[in-house]
C-alpha cells in the first residue's frame, strides 16, 4: 500500500500533468476484437465510461463509508436497454437515478429500477434498466446512493491497532477485483477513465487518494480530489488516518503516522529520486509528477508508473504484461542504480512468469540497449491504454523486423520430433502440464497428436481444460474437430460448461454439424514455421 494525496497507483500515488493526447475511455489497444473479462459481470463493451465523481462519507465508529457516484456514460451501441455494473454483496444500494438531456435539449431526471444478482463468491452484479432516452453516443448521468459495509476492498482499523494508537485508520485495496465492494463500476482493467472524489472525515483524519488533492475545507472537513489521467477502477485507492508527510526528494514524499515518520525519512530520503531518474533514462518521462508513498516495495511501484498505470493489461488473465514488465523494469532499475544483486528480490510465480518471458524477449534482440530503446517505444505507442499480449509481441516484431522472420526450423518436423520425445513422460504427467502440450498441438495444426486432444477432452471435464483447449480449436483450423468432440462428450459434461462450448461453437458455425475427424488436406495453414507470434504466453 502507498500514498496518495497525488497521483499515484497500485502501491503509489503520484501528481499529474495532462499530456495533450489524454485518453477519454481506454479501451484495449488491440487490432483484434474486444477482451473478454471473466472476472467482470459488467457489460463494459457497450458503453463509453468518460468520468465519475465519488462523493464520500467516513463513519469510524460504524466501519461504514456512506457514498452517492455520478457516471458520465455514453452507450455505444444502439438499443442498449440495461446498464450492468460490478458490485458485491456487502455493499448496499439505497436509490439510483439518471439524467439524461431529452431531444428538446432539457435536462430529465429520472428514478431508475435495478437489481443484483449473484456473479461469483467476490462480487454481484448491478443491472440497472436505462430510459428510453438515452441515445447512442449521447452523455447520459447515473446517480448511484449506496453504503459500504464488510467488503473485501475497505480495511478499517481501530485505534489500538495503530501504531499511534490514538485515531482510528482505514485505507482501500482494490487489486485485483475488490473495488467492486467500494463502488459499483466496470471492475475490468480493459476499461480507464479519469474520476474524482470529495472526502468527509471527522476532524483531525488526514485523508489521501490515488489522485491530486485539489482543495480542503476545514468547515466542512471535506478533502476533494481529481485523477487527471485515465485509469481503471482497481487503481483507485483511499486512506484516512493519522498521517504526517515528509519531503524525501524534488518530488517525493513519504506518509506515515508521527510515530513512524523519522524511520522512513531516514530509510527512503534521497534514494526516490536517484530510482526515478535511473528509471527515466530507462524508459522515458515519469507522466505522474511526484511521487508519494505510504509504505512500501518503492523502486517496484515506480516501475508501475510506466508499465501498470500508463500501460495496463486488459484482462486478468494477462496480468504478468503489468507485473512481469515491471519486475523486469525494477530489475533494471536496481542494476543501473547498483549493480546486479537480484537475490533479494521477490519469487513470486506470477512476477517472475512474466520477467522471465520478458528476459526472454531482451535476449533475442541481443543488446540490452536495444530492448530498452523498444521499452521506451512500447510506453509511447501504448501510454494510457489497456493491452493484451498480442499487442506487445507484435509490437516487438515491428521493432525487431530481422526476428519475424526467425522460426524454429520447421513447424511440422519440430512437432513431430517433440511428440516423439515427450510423449511417454507427457502421458503421465498431471492435466495441468499434458493441457500445455496439447495447446501447443492445437495451435500448430499437428494432425497426427489430435487423437491426444480428444481423449483428454472425453476424460476431462473441468472448465479450466476444457474451455481453453475448445477456444484454441475454434480459433484455428479445427473447428470441425470441435464440434464432432463436443457432440461425442457433451453428455458428460455439466450444464453451464455445456452453454459455454456451445456459444464458443456458435461464434465459428451458424448451426452445428458433425464433420469427419480427418481434417481435409487443404485445411492445413500455409506457414509451416514456429514463429515468436506463436509462443502461447498464457500457458
Amino acid at each position: 500500500m502507498s500514498d496518495f494525496q497525488r497521483p499515484t497507483l497500485c502501491c503509489c500515488r503520484k501528481v499529474l500533468s495532462i499530456p495533450n493526447n489524454k485518453s477519454e475511455n481506454s479501451m484495449p489497444a488491440m487490432g483484434q476484437s474486444p477482451p473478454v473479462d471473466i472476472a467482470s459481470a459488467s457489460n463494459f463493451h457497450s458503453f463509453t465510461l468518460r468520468h465519475f465523481h465519488l462523493s464520500l462519507q467516513l463513519n469510524f465508529r460504524d466501519k461504514e463509508m456512506t457514498g452517492r457516484q455520478v457516471l458520465e456514460l455514453c452507450s455505444t451501441k444502439p438499443d442498449t436497454q440495461t446498464l450492468v455494473l460490478d458490485t458485491h454483496q456487502s455493499l448496499l444500494i439505497h436509490s439510483i437515478d439518471c439524467k439524461v438531456h431529452s431531444a428538446s435539449g432539457d435536462q430529465v431526471c429520472t428514478s431508475l429500477t435495478y437489481r443484483v444478482d449473484p456473479f461469483t463468491d467476490y462480487g454481484s452484479s448491478l443491472t440497472i434498466s436505462l430510459p428510453a432516452a438515452i441515445r447512442p453516443q449521447h452523455t447520459f448521468q447515473i446517480i448511484i446512493r449506496y453504503k459500504t459495509t464488510d467488503g473485501p476492498a475497505i480495511w478499517w482499523l481501530d485505534s489500538e491497532l495503530t501504531c499511534g494508537n490514538s485515531k482510528p485508520f482505514v485505507f482501500t485495496q482494490g487489486h485485483s477485483v475488490c473495488n467492486r465492494s467500494f463502488f459499483p463500476c466496470f471492475d475490468t482493467p480493459a476499461v480507464k477513465c479519469t474520476y474524482s472524489a470529495t472526502v468527509r472525515v471527522p476532524e483531525g483524519v488526514q485523508v489521501l487518494m490515488s489522485a491530486t488533492r485539489s482543495a480542503y475545507s476545514a468547515h466542512e472537513k471535506a478533502f476533494q480530489f481529481h485523477m487527471e489521467y485515465p485509469v481503471p477502477a482497481y487503481l483507485v485507492a483511499l486512506v484516512a488516518g493519522d498521517l504526517t508527510p515528509a519531503d524525501i526528494g524534488p518530488r517525493s514524499r513519504i506518509w506515515a503516522e508521527p510515530c513512524l515518520l523519522n524511520a522512513a525519512v531516514s530509510k527512503l530520503s534521497g534514494l526516490v529520486e536517484r530510482w526515478l531518474t535511473v528509471a527515466e533514462s530507462l524508459f522515458g518521462p515519469y507522466v505522474w509528477g511526484s511521487s508519494e508513498f505510504l509504505v512500501i516495495d518503492v523502486i517496484h511501484e515506480i516501475a508501475h508508473g510506466w508499465f501498470g498505470n500508463a500501460v495496463t493489461n486488459a484482462t486478468w488473465e494477462e496480468m504478468w504484461l503489468s507485473e512481469g514488465l515491471a519486475t523486469y523494469a525494477q530489475r533494471r532499475i536496481t542494476t543501473e542504480a547498483y549493480g546486479v544483486n537480484p537475490s533479494s528480490l521477490m519469487n513470486l510465480f506470477t512476477y517472475e512468469k512474466g520477467y522471465c518471458f520478458v528476459s526472454y524477449l531482451s535476449q533475442l534482440c541481443g543488446d540490452t540497449k536495444r530492448f530498452d530503446s523498444f521499452l521506451r517505444a512500447y510506453i509511447e505507442k501504448f501510454k494510457f491504454t489497456s493491452v493484451v499480449a498480442h499487442d506487445l509481441l507484435e509490437f516487438f516484431l515491428g521493432f525487431f523486423p530481422e526476428l519475424k522472420e526467425r522460426c524454429v526450423a520447421n513447424r511440422e518436423e519440430v512437432m513431430t520430433r517433440l511428440s516423439r520425445s515427450y510423449s511417454t513422460l507427457l502421458d503421465s504427467m498431471n492435466a495441468e502440464v499434458r493441457i500445455r502440450w496439447l495447446q501447443i498441438v492445437v495451435r500448430n495444426s499437428y494432425y497426427p497428436d489430435l487423437c491426444k486432444v480428444r481423449r483428454f477432452l472425453e476424460s476431462h471435464t473441468s472448465r479450466m481444460y476444457t474451455v481453453p483447449l475448445y477456444e484454441d480449436l475454434c480459433g484455428g483450423t479445427m473447428k470441425s474437430f470441435a464440434v464432432e468432440v463436443f457432440y461425442q462428450t457433451q453428455a458428460r459434461l455439466h450444464i453451464n460448461l455445456r452453454r459455454t462450448v456451445q456459444q464458443i461453437l456458435a461464434q465459428t458455425f451458424s448451426a452445428f454439424v458433425t464433420v469427419p475427424t480427418a481434417p481435409p488436406s487443404g485445411d492445413r495453414p500455409p506457414d509451416t514455421a514456429i514463429a515468436l507470434r506463436d509462443v502461447n504466453v498464457l500457458a
